[in-house]
């Protein structure tokens, strides 16, 4: 055979082989493609999905709040013991139910608070064992009225027959519900308080962080602080101390005692002195923020 037919064939032999090799490459090169596009479409969707159910979470915790639940006790069941496995036992009826107990209530009324969303809400409420349900509400605190206002003491700083029937209510222990106390202000000193009269009084002192048991005395005898079911805030302490002036003020204004050279930013000098001036304190911190 000639030799330029056998180069010929050699020729056509390499373009068919490298013709191969190319288009093998391209089909590769688009199988890999391919193959990541699909892995960026999973991707995608993995992703949206998780900030999906992300935002569900959030809007389920958004949706949820505090409510105090007042519940006709004389409907418990025979078959539990106590009221608290029963208010369990209620939560676990509602629709998503991950709900917690906050509180539960005996004294004034029965009942317990817990946090739930506007579904579970109107599920509670078509229950016959329930009484009411009240949101958790944040207010404004307000000031109180002086003594002037309620007719205890005269234009002249005269008390009237009832501070002085009942000795400034020295026989008597005032319990504030509010944003806490400054226990070192001179406004509850215990300068010549008989001391604490243990048949009437089984309180305690524990103030919390920043609140050492020394810091009461014969006239501020019992402090405790309640945050379980606040939101958290991370420049609250859990403490009975005031942050904000409120608890102290409504404290000092029922049963301060009598502070010479007192004034507001050097406005209002005189002496600041409360209504029962020789009552005793006990001191409940539930308001915070």
């Amino acid at each position: 055979m000639p030799c330029y037919e056998i180069c010929s064939i050699k020729n056509h032999a390499n373009h068919a082989y490298a013709y191969h090799q190319y288009h093998s490459f391209l089909f590769q090169i688009k199988w890999l493609s391919f193959q990541l596009l699909i892995l960026s479409i999973l991707i995608t969707i993995f992703f949206s999905l998780n900030l999906f159910l992300s935002f569900l979470a959030i809007g389920h915790e958004i949706g949820s709040q505090n409510f105090i639940v007042q519940v006709q006790n004389g409907n418990k069941p025979l078959e539990f013991s106590d009221v608290e496995t029963w208010y369990m036992s209620i939560l676990n009826s509602l629709a998503d139910h991950n709900n917690e107990i906050i509180h539960v209530y005996k004294t004034v009324f029965h009942g317990f608070s817990t946090s739930l969303t506007p579904q579970q809400l109107q599920q509670l409420k078509k229950r016959p064992e329930i009484i009411g349900v009240i949101p958790d509400q944040k207010l404004q605190l307000l000031t109180t009225r002086s003594p002037l206002f309620l007719g205890l003491i005269t234009s002249s700083k005269t008390p009237n027959n009832l501070l002085k029937k009942f000795n400034y209510g020295s026989n008597v222990t005032i319990a504030l519900l509010d944003s806490g106390i400054w226990p070192e202000r001179e406004s509850f000193n215990d300068k010549d308080f008989d001391p604490i009269p243990s048949h009437n009084w089984n309180g305690v002192c524990e103030g919390g962080e920043d609140f050492p048991k020394t810091l009461c005395n014969k006239k501020l005898i019992g402090v405790r602080y309640f945050n379980k079911g606040v939101p958290k805030d991370e420049h609250e302490k859990p403490t009975a101390r005031d942050t904000i002036g409120h608890g102290t003020h409504t404290a000092s204004t029922a049963t301060g005692r009598a502070v010479n050279n007192a004034s507001l930013l050097g406005y209002a000098k005189g002496e600041a002195v409360g209504m029962a001036e020789k009552a005793r304190l006990a001191i409940y911190r539930v308001c915070w923020g």
